[in-house]
């Protein structure tokens, strides 16, 4: 078993660190290390690899946002499609433009 597929398991399970590190009567900096690629003492192994098999049937989670960004972006695509003005606001000066760059009041 590799580092990655240990850090795979684990997000997929949705765990963090030290529930993980719970789950096997570790402690949190342990499961760091064997995310880091340090050798999983033989005590853990045929846990570790149940662990990692049961994982693989979970999905991953998403990132944070992620629904949300996707969101935007169709609704962004549909205003364009229907040739509505889009206002996007200016993080520099907070003045808000419109299409061709021309300011919206």
């Amino acid at each position: 078993m590799t580092a990655a597929q240990i850090r795979d398991a684990r997000t997929r399970l949705g765990e963090s660190p030290a529930e993980f590190a719970t789950r096997f009567g570790v402690k949190r900096p342990t499961v760091y290390k064997w995310e880091a690629g340090q050798p999983v003492a033989e005590a853990y192994r045929l846990q570790l690899a149940h662990v990692i098999a049961q994982a693989k049937r979970h999905k991953k989670p998403k990132r944070p946002g992620q629904d949300v960004a996707k969101q935007m972006t169709k609704d962004l695509l549909a205003a364009m499609a229907r040739h509505e003005p889009i206002l996007i606001p200016d993080p520099a000066g907070g003045i808000v433009y419109g299409p061709e760059g021309r300011e919206a009041k």
